[in-house]
């Protein structure tokens, strides 16, 4: 299974920023296909508001025994292509 969140660059400011652990990444929630396009037309609707590359989308494997903290990673997470709403999520780490 795959975790899914949305990032933005630190100089982007929500009105919404009340916990410095989700400053400029939102928490993991579990990855499916319908989330993934909400996950894609929230990014590209930021990427609108406050330009293109502010926002994007990272994904990571879970694994057992992960740490679930909003912002403690189980694996090394993998950004996804900003802006492309044909993503899926992948690896770049695989070879």
């Amino acid at each position: 299974m795959k975790e899914i969140r949305i990032c933005w660059q630190p100089n982007v400011v929500h009105d919404h920023d009340y916990d410095d652990r989700l400053r400029h990444c939102g928490g993991w929630k579990t990855l499916d296909r319908e989330l993934l396009r909400n996950m894609q037309v929230l990014r590209d609707a930021a990427n609108q508001v406050y330009g293109a590359g502010s926002h994007w989308l990272e994904t990571r494997s879970m694994t057992r025994g992960a740490d679930r903290s909003a912002d403690g990673p189980s694996q090394a997470p993998t950004a996804t292509t900003p802006g492309d709403a044909s993503e899926k999520p992948r690896d770049e780490t695989a070879s």
